[in-house]
């Protein structure tokens, strides 16, 4: 009995808490409901109060002035999108104002008589093509005088190196093994003028030996006494100033023949080629003027094998 009870006690507090609930509720939904309508109340007078006030006029606008057009021409320009939809094409009329027709207030813009106006007029192209002419004209004027003074520069420049260097083409064998046939040579044409003949050097003379009707055959030989000095040769050796001469620059057998012992004048140099077994030179033809000393061979170009000065 006790426990039917309790069962019937615990279901009575449960509805008397459901209907407190239940109460309380519909309370806060009044109150809500109390508020929303007090809150309309107090907004309407002031929504009644702007609906009464008189609207302010508007200034209507000024319609605007026609221009009176002489013609009008729809211009269909293809790719002119829309504000609305971007990815319509629609054809539009375009109007601009054309300065150059003083006719007419306005006219319609025409994009072929606009790009013929850019085209330029048959004076225009003429004078264009004078221009490039002259142009063209001091352009090669221009070329012609640089070449003319490259042309003048070089020949200055030649002269220059021709008077001082000649080039040189050994022909003979005379001066092997210092100088062998087709030995591309140079010549110094100013150095006696400058500087003094010394023993040993390969110097350019011209002999009495006849190249053509005209012209004296040019010999290349080693310079072995100079003026006032001795020469003699005995038993395969040169002896100066009644000393053997020590010649390291000869070819094997040394130097073959006898000569007595001269002296030679003040103007008077003795010359030997290096091969002295086929040389023809002083001991044959007797001492040269120094007057007949072209120059001296102080360079080989050719071959390569023996480019540099000579010995």
């Amino acid at each position: 009995m006790k426990d039917e009870k309790r069962q019937i006690d615990d279901l009575l507090d449960i509805n008397i808490a459901k209907e407190v609930e239940k109460r309380e509720t519909a309370r806060m939904e009044a109150d809500f409901r109390k508020l929303v309508e007090e809150g309309i109340k107090e907004a309407k007078p002031a929504e009644e109060v702007q609906a009464q006030k008189p609207a302010e006029e508007v200034p209507a606008q000024k319609p605007a002035e026609e221009v009176p057009v002489r013609r009008e021409i729809t211009i269909d320009e293809g790719a002119t999108p829309t504000r609305r939809n971007t990815g319509a094409l629609e054809p539009r009329t375009v109007k601009r104002p054309d300065p150059h027709d003083p006719a007419v207030d306005t006219v319609i813009f025409d994009p072929e008589a606009d790009e013929a106006r850019k085209q330029p007029t048959a004076a225009e192209l003429r004078k264009g093509r004078r221009a490039k002419r002259r142009q063209r004209k001091a352009l090669l004027t221009d070329n012609a005088r640089l070449i003319v003074k490259d042309v003048v520069i070089a020949c200055i420049i030649a002269l220059v190196i021709s008077a001082f260097i000649r080039p040189t083409i050994v022909q003979e064998t005379s001066m092997e093994p210092t100088v062998e046939p087709k030995d591309y040579l140079l010549m110094s044409r100013q150095a006696y003028r400058f500087g003094e003949l010394e023993r040993g050097d390969i110097v350019i003379f011209k002999s009495d030996l006849k190249l053509d009707e005209e012209h004296n055959k040019l010999l290349i030989k080693r310079v072995i006494a100079l003026p006032g000095d001795s020469v003699a040769v005995q038993d395969g050796l040169v002896y100066l100033n009644g000393e053997p001469l020590q010649e390291p620059y000869i070819a094997m057998g040394g130097t073959p023949g006898y000569m007595e012992e001269i002296t030679l004048g003040d103007n008077e140099v003795f010359v030997m080629g290096d091969h002295r077994e086929v040389s023809v030179d002083s001991r044959s033809f007797g001492p040269i003027e120094k007057d007949t000393i072209v120059g001296q061979a102080v360079f080989r170009l050719w071959p390569l094998s023996g480019f540099g000065t000579l010995d």
